[in-house]
């Protein structure tokens, strides 16, 4: 392949991935009815929704103007993703979303995205080491637009391309499940710039772990990478309690 046809390839392989990544970046704010459970769990995570409230279906539906059929499948969803408890003959009620659930999440993800990305990169192929490397680039150049809609797909897309060899979609479907949550969360509380610097780097690391096909590498990479993103969480919803408390003190 000439080096016209192979700067042409990247191109449109750059502009398909480009294509991907906004996307997933509607998608992150989606408000259609068929969503519901995405919009309830955005009004739970900014609060709109009291930690602690019971949640009735036929009160939701008139909240959202909808059938409470979809709002029942909603609250199961959310139930599972560890924002509604629901107890037998007493109904549903908010958990709500504190340090301790955010650490609960990353836990869950640490084991198993080091898992499924260590078997991921031994089986990786050119062609999709080339895909990380270009929305790598794409990630970065969002971090300089300021784009965070198209920060948290980019880092999305990275991760599914990463794990894509792994072949166990019950470990996939689960880490997606708790990533679409904290893709919200982040939505809400944005990253620090520390963590897109950093994140930077990280995966980084990982495509050098991928092309060397070395497992333990990229698990511990991954280890790191999803310790540090709890700590970032963490510090951004602090700092977000503290603006929220001084509002409340200004009486702003």
């Amino acid at each position: 392949m000439t080096a016209m046809m192979k700067s042409r390839s990247v191109a449109l392989i750059r502009q398909e991935l480009a294509d991907e990544i906004r996307k997933v970046s509607t998608s992150v704010r989606q408000t259609s009815y068929l969503r519901v459970h995405n919009i309830i769990r955005r009004d739970i995570i900014t609060g709109r929704i009291a930690s602690g409230s019971r949640l009735k279906a036929t009160e939701l539906a008139q909240m959202y103007d909808i059938s409470p059929v979809p709002i029942r499948e909603a609250l199961q969803k959310l139930a599972g993703e560890g924002l509604v408890t629901i107890t037998p003959n007493r109904g549903a009620w908010v958990r709500g979303v504190d340090e301790s659930f955010i650490l609960q999440l990353h836990d869950m993800r640490c084991v198993l995205a080091s898992h499924i990305s260590a078997k991921s990169v031994v089986l990786m192929t050119a062609a999709v080491l080339e895909r990380l490397v270009i929305i790598q680039d794409l990630y970065e150049e969002y971090v300089e637009l300021g784009e965070l809609e198209s920060i948290i797909a980019a880092n999305s897309l990275f991760h599914w391309t990463l794990d894509s060899f792994a072949r166990n979609e019950v470990i996939a479907a689960t880490i997606e499940n708790h990533l679409d949550l904290l893709r919200t969360l982040r939505l809400e509380l944005g990253f620090s710039d520390e963590r897109k610097d950093s994140m930077a780097k990280e995966h980084r690391e990982l495509i050098e772990a991928a092309h060397a096909r070395n497992a333990q590498a990229a698990a511990e990479i991954v280890k790191r990478h999803v310790s540090n993103g709890c700590e970032d969480f963490v510090r951004q919803m602090r700092a977000r309690a503290a603006g929220w408390l001084g509002a409340a003190r200004d009486g702003t």
